[in-house]
């Protein structure tokens, strides 16, 4: 499930507007886990995804229906991408704020 929102000017138009994207469904994800100094365990994992078929997603707000059709087909389209650090082995469950990123990781 994704929640995303968006406020601000874009192209052309100097009136900021804003709009909120709700996506459900499944996605295809593949993920390399690295060597990391500064995680926990020493290693982080990168984790990248696209929605697949069937994934829907809706788009509402006050900007320009172009543009929230622009944003709903880049989220359907485009593959995401996130990098996060792994606990150690026992260690339980911890969520990671993700930085430079409005997700959150449930890492167990």
């Amino acid at each position: 499930e994704t929640h995303l929102a968006f406020c601000g000017a874009h192209g052309p138009a100097t009136t900021p507007c804003s709009l909120d994207l709700t996506g459900k469904g499944h996605v295809a994800v593949s993920g390399v886990v690295l060597a990391d100094d500064a995680s926990p365990s020493g290693r982080s994992i990168r984790v990248t995804w696209t929605p697949a078929a069937g994934h829907q997603a809706a788009v509402t707000g006050n900007c320009a229906q172009g543009f929230k059709e622009a944003v709903r087909g880049m989220y359907l389209s485009t593959l995401h991408a996130a990098e996060f650090p792994l606990t150690t082995v026992g260690a339980g469950p911890r969520m990671e704020e993700l930085e430079s990123y409005a997700w959150r990781v449930e890492v167990e």
